[in-house]
């Protein structure tokens, strides 16, 4: 059931106009082991397809038996569940809360957790979330301000994924530094193949095609003050590394730039021998059993992207202590694995089992969780990812230096940021 909100206070939250202020005292505390089967009330969550199926209604039907199985343990707080599309979900969701009919619990990713936070849309779990267990940097992209606001019930990550049956051709191994791929770069070239296809293609996400390079090398698009960081010395060595695989001849540049489906790129057609923007998964059908699987690169250090989902709990929610009882209970490592199993994510706690075969792709992908990064925690990041998208496509098509590129980054994320 939807939650009632005085109007005028969501009506400021939807705009972005509230500050997250709550004081120590004023957090919510989670109802302790034995008042939790006492507490009642109705609470309704959002979440949005996780399912690797096309069958209608697949996810309707797994929410709905999570919370068959919530009920057997607390069955006098009802649970509705919404699945609603990725699609316009940000409107959707500021509508919902102008509107008075939010839900209590929303799935959300870092990103969108910064963005509902500096709203003062969420509120903090600090004294509700059972924190055990936990990869560090599943719950360090929803703390802000020391507060922790998310939830997390699934993590993905992206290795270095490669065609076994071309490494062996080339006498290669899976690339784990710059240096490897460089030299891959040569190999591949003189056999007609490509190393890798980047993606900075229009709309593809930077978080995944840009950021891990620039974290690589030791840095961030954004400084810890908040401030965009784009000419800095690591980004400006992420985008000469980039270049210089363009420039080499060791991607193919318009696989790379323009909206060409995988289905039709080299990856599909046997010329791409590694790639590192795309999960395990989604190379299977075309790599299929000579899938090998590495590390994310490593130049300064490793990193790369995942997401990390997680539910979160709105402000207005008028039932915060049944949401409690729900977060704790759906983030248990049993139902984390359910989440796992049905999804094919991975759970975010160390000490949730995993259902995929040992030894294959995805179970070694598993290893490298502990070095996702989902992206950056600035409410204006998606929108200067859009600038980078532009200048990157420039450089990679020769039409502007990296050092221009990354003048231009940062002049027009300085406009964007204020």
């Amino acid at each position: 059931m939807a939650r009632k909100y005085v109007k005028a206070a969501a009506v400021l939250t939807a705009i972005g106009l509230v500050s997250a202020c709550s004081g120590e005292e004023d957090l919510p505390e989670a109802p302790t082991a034995g008042e939790a089967a006492d507490v009642t009330g109705e609470i309704t969550i959002r979440t949005f397809p996780i399912s690797p199926e096309v069958r209608a209604n697949a996810d309707e039907e797994f929410w709905q038996g999570m919370i068959d199985k919530f009920n057997e343990e607390f069955p006098d707080i009802e649970v509705t569940s919404e699945v609603l599309p990725w699609a316009d979900r940000d409107t959707a969701l500021s509508s919902a809360i102008a509107g008075g009919v939010a839900p209590d619990l929303v799935y959300m990713i870092p990103n969108e957790i910064v963005q509902y936070q500096e709203q003062g849309a969420l509120t903090p779990l600090d004294n509700i979330l059972e924190t055990d267990g936990y990869f560090e940097n599943a719950l360090e992209y929803g703390n802000i301000d020391g507060h922790q606001y998310s939830a997390p019930i699934l993590m993905s990550v992206v290795p270095t994924t490669c065609n076994g049956e071309l490494l062996d051709q080339l006498g290669a191994e899976v690339p784990e530094t710059w240096d490897d791929l460089l030299a891959l770069g040569e190999a591949a070239k003189a056999e007609g193949l490509y190393a890798t296809q980047l993606n900075f293609k229009p709309d593809d996400a930077m978080d995944m095609s840009f950021l891990p390079y620039v974290q690589q090398a030791g840095g961030s698009t954004f400084d810890e003050d908040g401030n965009p960081a784009l000419d800095s010395p690591e980004v400006l060595e992420a985008v000469q590394f980039l270049h210089t695989l363009a420039e080499n001849g060791y991607i193919d540049i318009d696989d790379s730039v323009t909206s060409v489906a995988m289905e039709q790129s080299g990856i599909a057609e046997g010329t791409v021998v590694c790639e590192m923007t795309n999960g395990v998964g989604l190379m299977e059908p075309y790599w299929g059993d000579a899938r090998r699987v590495g590390p994310p690169l490593t130049n300064v250090e490793s990193a790369g992207y995942g997401t990390i989902g997680s539910f979160t709990l709105l402000e207005g929610s008028d039932q915060q202590e049944a949401a409690a009882v729900f977060l704790n209970w759906v983030t248990k490592p049993e139902q984390l694995t359910a989440i796992h199993d049905f999804s094919l994510f991975y759970p975010p706690k160390e000490n949730a089992e995993t259902t995929m075969a040992e030894g294959s792709p995805e179970a070694v992908a598993g290893e490298y969780l502990d070095v996702v990064t989902p992206g950056v925690q600035h409410p204006k990041a998606r929108e200067v990812n859009s600038v980078i998208i532009a200048e990157m496509q420039n450089v990679l098509l020769g039409e502007k230096s990296p050092e221009d590129a990354v003048a231009d980054m940062q002049a027009q994320a300085e406009e964007i940021v204020g």
